[in-house]
């Protein structure tokens, strides 16, 4: 049986390592202004880290048991906060640029832990935001911001829901929400410039 591992990470623009055996932990963070602070309570857990930029702040908490984080940063401003608590939840984030802000969340939500949600976002410009939450069982979400200035916020809760969200130019603006269960899937392109908001309720 394996033990509780806890692995924590803090790297201010130069490569560190501060890992527990039991949770794989590879990160590179060149670059000046450099913050990576990495926390993992379970087994079987895996980040992999790449910060290549100036100024980039990322903040990872994995709760539970065969979690996954990928995150690749590069470019100046870059923030992040990532947060992931039940089993087998998965990220991947890669983001070059400016600016770029984004959050993911797959936690619990009263007594209902995450599990086997996905969750995928790639930005491409400056100053784009992206706020990503999920809660419930066998969630996907996928993102893609290629511009400036855009801005999304997904929302998932429940179970076995699907949106995917392109915003391409600059200026889009979009809220997504599913609440319920097998809610019809979202499949949304933005093309600049355009605004959308979109709540979808189930059972």
């Amino acid at each position: 049986m394996r033990s509780l591992t806890l692995a924590t990470l803090f790297a201010t623009g130069f490569f560190a390592s501060s890992v527990f055996a039991q949770d794989a932990v590879d990160q590179i963070a060149p670059g000046s202004g450099s913050t990576i602070t990495i926390e993992q309570i379970g087994n079987e857990n895996i980040v992999d880290v790449t910060s290549d930029s100036d100024a980039s702040v990322l903040d990872i908490e994995q709760r539970g048991d065969q979690q996954e984080a990928l995150i690749r940063l590069s470019g100046t401003a870059n923030r992040g906060e990532l947060t992931q608590q039940g089993l087998r939840n998965f990220v991947e984030i890669a983001s070059a640029g400016a600016s770029n802000t984004f959050t993911i969340n797959q936690t619990a939500s009263g007594s209902t832990l995450a599990n086997n949600n996905s969750a995928t976002l790639t930005q491409q410009g400056a100053t784009n935001f992206a706020l990503q939450s999920q809660s419930g069982l066998g969630n996907r979400m996928t993102l893609l911001q290629n511009g400036d200035g855009n801005s999304a916020d997904l929302l998932q809760h429940g179970d076995n829901n699907e949106m995917d969200l392109v915003q391409n130019g600059d200026d889009n603006f979009a809220i997504l929400e599913q609440i319920g269960n097998e809610t019809p899937p979202i499949d949304i392109i933005q093309d600049g410039g355009a605004s959308v908001t979109i709540i979808q309720t189930s059972p």
